[in-house]
């Protein structure tokens, strides 16, 4: 089976969190990219990614 891999952005709160959340429970694994980490911790299953996606070299580091 091929795992489904999404990389959701602002996952630290709101629609993010909630999208992270919800993918999670669907089967996909699932990477929450947030500038504060600390509060994806809450939200099981989702890989905490540190990045700001107004920074290109922080964008390009975490998909790779």
């Amino acid at each position: 089976m091929v795992s489904r891999v999404v990389l959701v952005t602002g996952a630290s709160s709101g629609i993010g969190a909630a999208t992270a959340s919800r993918l999670v429970s669907a089967g996909y694994v699932v990477y929450g990219a947030a500038r504060r980490i600390d509060r994806i911790a809450a939200l099981p299953g989702v890989i905490a990614v540190e990045m700001d996606i107004t920074d290109e070299g922080q964008v390009s580091a975490a998909v790779k």
